[in-house]
This record gives structure tokens, sequence and C-alpha cells, in this order.
């Protein structure tokens, strides 16, 4: 062998691993890993959660402007409802001033301060009251005269007329004057109202 072919002999020859030095491993390429689908799903909550959020914050600012309009509205009623109700009370109190009923009597129903008032003594509930005897009525002079008009109502003679068993229950007749009944049919009104 030549110096030449034993040189290219030795170059082409593996060389001998020295057990001094470590064995590199062989290295080949790698696809990328692919990408977690958290990490996608995480990018796209937060902004998801940012909008939600700022649409409730608007919803909520919406619906507050909304309930303090009606509160805006509802107090105005109220006011103006307790000044309509101040009014009305001024005016029940005017109308009841005792000035105005006295003055209201005389001249829109045709009634007269007395000229004498009669002060009735008052009887405590405890003590019974006698029980009235009741009898026929006895005819009026002027209703039997001859020439009495039946249908005359200022005649002493309607001043007491008898009344029938059947509005009383019993089977006696009872007088009932009609000159007590007579200012409250002649008002138009009823007694239990005043009006």
């Amino acid at each position: 062998m030549t110096p030449a072919t034993a040189a290219t002999a030795a170059r082409r020859a593996p060389a001998a691993p020295r057990p001094s030095e470590p064995v590199a491993p062989v290295l080949r390429p790698v696809a990328p890993p692919r990408r977690r689908p958290r990490h996608r799903l995480r990018r796209l909550v937060a902004p998801a959660l940012l909008v939600t959020s700022l649409l409730a914050v608007v919803a909520g600012h919406t619906m507050l402007a909304q309930r303090q309009l009606r509160l805006s509205t509802l107090q105005a009623r109220l006011s103006a409802e307790q000044v309509r109700h101040r009014e009305e009370v001024l005016a029940v109190a005017q109308l009841e001033t005792p000035s105005r009923i006295v003055g209201q009597a005389e001249r829109g129903l045709g009634m007269a301060q007395p000229q004498q008032v009669t002060q009735v003594p008052s009887v405590p509930l405890s003590t019974p009251l006698a029980t009235p005897k009741v009898g026929p009525a006895p005819p009026h002079p002027a209703a039997a005269a001859p020439g009495a008009s039946a249908g005359a109502t200022s005649t002493p003679a309607a001043a007491a007329a008898p009344t029938t068993a059947a509005a009383t229950g019993s089977t006696t007749p009872v007088t009932v004057p009609l000159t007590t009944l007579a200012p409250s049919s002649a008002s138009g009104a009823s007694p239990s109202t005043g009006r």
C-alpha cells in the first residue's frame, strides 16, 4: 500500500468511537406542536365577557333612567294631588262655617230665626219611659163640616190624619200629626243628609 492509498483508506474507514466521549443522538425534524384549544377558548371568552358586562352596564343605566323618569312623573302627580286636596279641604272648611249655613238657610230655604228657644231636659237612658195610651182619634170638627174639600192639605183636618193598623202593627189606629212631616217633605231633601 502506498502511503496515499493508506491515507485515503483511513479517511474512508469510520473512526471507532472512543469510550470516553458520549455519543450524540441523531436529530430529525419534528412537526410543530398543535396549540391546545383552551388557549383559543380563553382568547374568545375574555372579549365576550367584556362585551357582555358592558352591555349589562348599559342596560342597567337605561332601566335606572326609565325608573327615575317614572318616579319624577309620579312625584309631580303627587304634588298636584296634594295641592288639589288642600284646596278641597279649604273649600269644605269654608262651606262648614256657621255664618254661611245660617245665610243659606235663611235665603235658600226660607227659614227664620226662632223667637224663643226651649231647652229640653235630658233624661238618663236607665229611666224607663211610661207606655203611651193609644186610642181612637176623635173626629175633627172641620173634617165633619159639610162643604169641606177632600184635597185641601192646608186645612186643620189634614193636620191630624189617622193611620191604619197596618202601619203600626197594632189593631188600634194611631194619630200622627202631618205637621211634623211637613218641613222635611216641603224642602224636598231627606232629613238624614240635611241637603
